[in-house]
């Protein structure tokens, strides 16, 4: 239950963002997948990082999976929940890929 409302917090809130396409409508388990239009995946998840942010780009070991789901050259980007996850980390969170994303489409 608490993962699904982690789940069901961030992804209100990049459907909120123009710029962010989620893959896979509705909670099917604690990942969620997205990507930034313009912004490979791998490139996101370097300025993450750079932010304390671990996340996971690519193709997550299902090349086929991504394929089906259309997620581009890239793959995409995964981020997963945990009963330990919180509101406000979802929250950081987003505000951190805004500020990345800001970064990266103004270098």
């Amino acid at each position: 239950h608490h993962e699904k409302k982690m789940h069901e917090l961030m992804s209100n809130m990049l459907d909120g963002l123009p710029y962010v396409k989620q893959y896979m409508s509705g909670y099917a388990g604690s990942c969620l997948l997205f990507n930034v239009t313009d912004i490979p995946s791998t490139i996101l998840d370097e300025a993450l990082i750079a932010r304390g942010i671990c996340i996971r780009s690519g193709f997550h070991c299902s090349p086929l999976a991504h394929r089906t789901l259309k997620s581009g050259e890239f793959g995409g980007v995964r981020c997963s929940f945990g009963i330990f996850s919180n509101e406000h980390e979802i929250r950081g969170f987003v505000n951190s890929l805004k500020d990345a994303v800001w970064e990266l489409k103004h270098r």
